[in-house]
């Protein structure tokens, strides 16, 4: 794992929808997280990504009910998504601010970093660079990741 082992008691639920280099992508900012994290995205995407060390669990984003992200209902709430954690990096319902506070919410996190699919207009960096910024990260890793 490329976590630092004096924070492992944080804990990061991630959740990210898209294809697989999408999701590859995201892994580049998921390795540089401290603690714990564990990833919601497609079966064997998310398998892959705690294959190659950059999470510590896999979980089956289909798995999860999150049509409770949507539900008008709170009574529909329910436990907790993946919750509580300490925080929330996620690629879910962008675009959707009430859609993301709810994700928040039902994750139990105590901070989220919402972040979009594709830099805003405007933007000059790569996507990560701005992810990076949103995660209050240093803009360039430390050293090459050891996977592809």
């Amino acid at each position: 794992m490329t976590h630092r082992p004096q924070d492992e008691a944080r804990r990061t639920v991630a959740i990210h929808p898209g294809s697989l280099g999408d999701l590859l992508l995201f892994g580049r900012a998921l390795e540089r997280l401290d603690g714990r994290v564990t990833i919601a995205a497609g079966a064997e995407k998310a398998r892959l990504l705690a294959g190659l060390g950059v999470v510590d669990e896999a979980v089956d984003i289909e798995s999860l009910a999150l049509h409770k992200v949507y539900a008008a209902d709170p009574a529909d709430a329910g436990a907790p998504l993946l919750g509580p954690c300490d925080r929330l990096v996620s690629c879910f319902a962008q675009g959707d601010p009430p859609a993301q506070r709810k994700l928040a919410a039902l994750c139990g996190a105590a901070v989220a970093a919402l972040l979009p699919v594709r830099p805003p207009a405007g933007f000059a960096g790569h996507l990560l660079e701005l992810w990076a910024d949103l995660l209050g990260m240093d803009r360039a890793p430390a050293a090459a990741p050891a996977w592809p």
